[in-house]
């Protein structure tokens, strides 16, 4: 909450006119953005429901880094609807709204601006300039957010680069690493070499990807071969895709479950798994010869190699259950330095972790051969082609198309390779089953959700969580210059935290700041008791920044709480942001930072398509709203079923706003025929006619189940049902049937208000329902309306309004089902009757009309029974007989049971009606005689 007090008194008028038929959505949204804002509308909403039960939607942050684009309206319209409806709902739902502002866009970005001149700054410089430019984009995006009517504590946003956030992440950090979480390691990770940084799962995307495949053979030493087959060189083939890796190979791995056989070739014998000789042998055009030794992969464990271009390299045997048959010989190449399984097999059979390629991806000194050459250069793999070939190694070669990570900032191809990193071990402290079993506890509102969360975190690797950039949090840790031991501790957390808390990460990378001014006195290294240190300079992955959000926001923000009601993000979040909180939460807290997960599909064009800027199908939310409105677009974003990819183009905008316009003129339609209506004068409901007392009904069912879809986030079924009973039950049957009512009789007739009651009742609910999804326009809508009728209900805004509750008495079971057979089985067939009718010009008008039934079905006839008097009105006509034929018990209706003639009465020259009583033409009738005189 603001701690300046709001002046009430300054309010913005908006034009005071009749609700008109045209929204001008585009010119009227933003006054009335400044007569909210001008009023402090949020701020008092949040002052209506302080102390009221919390309801939290944690804002997951965009990267502050660009304009919004359609997935990013579609994300924040989505959470304001919700905002809304449970602040309507009586609870207390503040929406902080977030920005991820450090990481490689905003460095990439400022990087290039700079160019040549970017080795003249200092890292705290560059870091400046960082801030610089997310601030810009925060600004932008709030600005974009606030048009789309979205209400938010826009002045007190949480920024990941805010000293007091970093502050939070350093607590985070430390208890993690006071848990024995986190870990220095060497290991593979994923590299990408343009930027020169480790990559999280997150921040790959996977893409297909032409790959050279080659299948080699590895001799086995004299002692090895000679336990297979006796006086013949065994060869072990192995498959790989990627072949510049075979410097840095060191085993070969098995499945020890497998059959494997020796088969004989040119008078040599090449050692695969049986499941995948027969392929292999076809492939080269082969005969499938008798094996010369068959065993199972246990028996190769003890086996040896030589490395076929590096002499003096042995190669051993491994085994692990990582190995299949589904390609390749079913021998894998293991190099530990390039591959997570490697890295596996690597330590349990207690290999160095070789990895002859440097950070740009270019061969070291390690492989003398080729050093300096890319690995990605496909030159670089027909090279070791041709090392193999003049080695006689190569079986066999081929391109390859499958997906494969490419760098999500750069598009290009990504590495494994072996560095020393943070990790946060997902073994220790059993944190991986701990979240899977806080796993269960979630509730995943996107079918799929759990088994696809749960199956990620079984299969992840521990998360990389260093980065070699400048722009981030960095790593608080010290190393022993001496050993090289990492050091931290309580004290250096006490010390740092207080500098971090007033300036943030740039402290640290401060030129003019000494490492005295973080390392407590009396430092010393536990491993060789040294006492000089340096400082680390890696950064820690920016989904280490938002995952720490549950403790920085959720808990740290008197305004928000722990754990938060729902997350709602894009489905990528599942191995983002869902999961980046999910283990810090579990790690820090022990139990997920979340009750509830909804996920959103992808962004495509009409032809399905993703949306991207190469392809020229972006849609600018900004240019939708510039034309149509924001309502236009709300109102989209409630139509879709947002757990699934999402279509956008202009035939879907054109049905929208076709919806958008029926809904608008049902509001108008209610506007003008409630005129002038004294809520003083509202008749009781066991008096109210039966049509209007089915309406009750009907509106019951109608609040019911949008607030059944609104709480499970099914916004489409909330749409579907809502704009189904404006067109179907309203426009289609009660309008037309109450047009009569409403024009002709006298203003205090009891029938006229008893159905301007309904309708009253009807305005009330569906405006204050459809509130969360057309802000804009339910405003306008709760402006039109009577001071009187909105007593009791918060009138100055219809955002300040509860959700509407229908009392119980108006549920009618007995009244649904009756008019369900009136208009569900008679009316279909009564006005198609009626248009042939007037297509063989018998009559002009349906009040023309006179209606014979001869009805067989027993529930239909009773139902028409019981509402004799009532049926010309509801058909509008102006005469109908009912007759009983052949009572039966079925349901079936057939077109011979309804007979339409023309009426021989007199036309009322004022109702149009030919109710029997008019005594001439041009004359009127009783009822409107009446009608008049009063």
């Amino acid at each position: 909450m603001s701690e300046t007090p709001i002046d009430y008194s300054k309010t913005v008028h908006l034009p005071e006119t009749a609700f008109p038929m045209k929204a001008g959505l585009a010119e009227s949204e933003p006054l009335r953005l400044k007569k909210w804002e001008a009023e402090g509308a949020y701020q008092r909403q949040r002052a209506l429901k302080k102390g009221k039960p919390r309801w939290i939607l944690h804002d997951g942050p965009p990267f502050a880094n660009g304009d919004i684009h359609m997935g990013t309206a579609l994300n924040k319209l989505l959470k304001d609807i919700l905002v809304r409806y449970h602040s309507m709902k009586g609870q207390d739902a503040p929406f902080v709204p977030g920005w991820d502002c450090h990481g490689l866009p905003i460095e990439f970005k400022v990087a290039k601006a700079l160019g040549a001149e970017r080795a003249k700054k200092t890292p705290k410089e560059i870091r400046q300039l960082c801030a610089a430019e997310a601030m810009t984009y925060v600004a932008r995006q709030r600005e974009q957010f606030k048009r789309l009517g979205v209400w938010a504590d826009w002045e007190k946003p949480y920024l990941t680069m805010d000293p007091s956030f970093e502050a939070a992440q350093l607590d985070v950090y430390w208890k993690l690493v006071e848990a024995g979480q986190i870990y220095r390691g060497l290991k593979p990770v994923h590299w990408c070499v343009y930027d020169q940084t480790a990559l999280a799962e997150a921040e790959l995307e996977y893409k297909d990807h032409e790959s050279l495949a080659v299948t080699v053979k590895f001799e086995l030493d004299e002692k090895s071969a000679a336990t297979l087959v006796a006086g013949k060189k065994v060869f072990a083939l192995i498959w790989t895709t990627t072949p510049w890796t075979l410097p840095a190979n060191l085993a070969i791995t098995a499945n020890e479950r497998f059959e494997y056989a020796a088969y004989p070739v040119n008078g040599e014998a090449w050692l695969l798994a049986t499941g995948l000789a027969p392929k292999l042998f076809e492939t080269l055009g082969l005969s499938l010869p008798v094996p010369l030794w068959q065993g199972r992969g246990a028996d190769l464990e003890a086996l040896n190699a030589r490395h076929p271009f590096i002499a003096d390299r042995q190669v051993r045997f491994c085994t692990a259950p990582y190995v299949t048959l589904d390609t390749g010989t079913g021998l894998v190449h293991t190099a530990p330095g390039h591959g997570a399984d490697d890295y596996v097999t690597g330590s349990r059979y207690k290999l160095p972790i070789l990895c002859p390629v440097d950070a740009q991806g270019r061969y070291t000194e390690e492989f003398a051969l080729m050093q300096g050459k890319r690995v990605t250069d496909p030159e670089t793999g027909l090279a070791i082609v041709e090392l193999l070939k003049e080695q006689g190694a190569l079986i066999h070669q081929e391109k390859l198309g499958h997906s494969y990570p490419h760098c999500w900032r750069c598009k290009n191809p990504i590495i494994f390779r072996a560095t020393k990193q943070w990790f946060m071990s997902l073994e220790n402290n059993g944190l991986r089953e701990k979240v899977i079993a806080e796993t269960e506890k979630v509730a995943w509102l996107t079918p799929g959700g759990k088994e696809r969360f749960a199956n990620m975190m079984k299969d992840r690797a521990d998360w990389c969580i260093s980065r070699q950039r400048t722009w981030g949090v960095p790593i608080y840790a010290f190393y022993c210059e001496a050993c090289g031991e990492p050091h931290f501790d309580a004290a250096c957390h006490k010390k740092i935290r207080a500098l971090v808390e007033k300036e943030g990460g740039d402290a640290w990378f401060d030129p003019a700041r000494g490492i005295h001014d973080f390392l407590p006195e009396g430092a010393v290294c536990k491993r060789c008791a040294k006492t000089v240190f340096v400082r680390e300079t890696d950064t820690l992955d920016v989904w280490f920044d938002s995952g720490s959000s549950s403790s920085a926001v959720l808990k740290a923000n008197p305004d928000q709480a722990f754990p938060a009601d729902l997350y709602l993000e894009g489905s990528d979040q599942y191995r983002g942001w869902f999961q980046s909180s999910m283990l810090v939460s579990v790690g820090v807290h022990g139990c997920a930072p979340y009750r509830a997960v909804l996920s959103t599909g992808w962004m495509l064009d009409s032809k399905g398509a993703a949306m991207h800027k190469s392809h020229g199908n972006v849609v600018d939310p900004m240019d939708v709203m510039k034309q149509y409105g924001a309502d236009i677009l709300r109102l989209w974003v409630s139509s879709e079923n947002a757990t699934t990819d999402l279509h956008f183009g202009a035939e879907i905008l054109k049905s929208v706003g076709e919806n958008y316009r029926r809904l608008r003129n049902t509001f108008r339609w209610l506007l003008g025929n409630l005129k002038g209506f004294d809520p003083a004068t509202q008749v009781p409901y066991e008096k109210l006619e039966p049509l209007d007392r089915w309406l009750l009904s009907q509106l019951a069912s109608l609040v019911a189940d949008c607030e059944r879809a609104m709480d499970a986030g099914e916004l489409n079924k909330f749409y579907s049902r809502f704009v189904g009973f404006c067109s179907s039950e309203l426009s289609s049957l009660v309008f037309d049937i109450h047009k009569d009512t409403l024009y002709t009789l006298a203003k205090n007739d009891p029938r006229r208000l008893s159905a301007q009651t309904a309708l009253f009742h009807t305005l009330d609910l569906l405006t204050r329902m459809i509130a969360p999804v057309l802000a804009f326009s339910a405003e306008e809508v709760w402006e039109h309306m009577d001071p009187s009728w909105k007593q009791g209900k918060q009138g100055e805004s219809v955002h300040f309004a509860a959700w509407p509750t229908a009392p119980a008495i108006w549920k009618s079971p007995e009244l649904d089902a009756e008019f369900e057979l009136i208009f569900g089985l008679l009316m279909p067939v009564l006005k198609k009757k009626l248009e042939e009718a007037r297509a063989a010009k018998t009559i002009g008008h349906p009040y023309d009309a006179e209606v014979r039934l001869k009805i067989h079905s027993k529930r239909l006839f009773q139902a028409l029974s019981k509402h004799q008097a009532l049926l010309p009105s509801l058909f509008i006509v102006s005469g109908l007989t009912l007759e009983r034929d052949s009572i039966q018990d079925g349901l079936q209706l057939s077109p011979d049971e309804v007979q339409v003639s023309v009426s021989a009465a007199h036309k009322c020259a004022r109702c149009w009606r030919r109710p029997g009583d008019v005594s001439e033409e041009g004359a009127i009738c009783a009822r409107c005689t009446a009608a008049l005189a009063s």
